[in-house]
């Protein structure tokens, strides 16, 4: 007669560790979703520095006309 603690824990197992797995592999698709959303920020952030540069030198341009249009 089979001991069927036994037979639980043998197809048990195998259910446990290709979850374990997908569990690891879910960790790293999150660091690597981590990590390209980190990059992402950045490369925004230096946009919006470059936008902001574009901006004030415009911005600075239109004072200095008007400057010279005041006198």
């Amino acid at each position: 007669m089979v001991d069927n603690r036994f037979l639980y824990f043998k197809t048990f197992i195998p259910v446990l560790d290709n979850l374990l797995k997908s569990i690891r592999n879910l960790e790293n698709l999150m660091i690597f979703l981590d990590l390209l959303l980190i990059i992402l920020i950045e490369k925004m952030t230096y946009l919006m520095g470059m936008l902001m540069r574009i901006y004030w030198r415009c911005f600075d341009k239109l004072n200095k006309e008007e400057d010279l249009s005041t006198r």
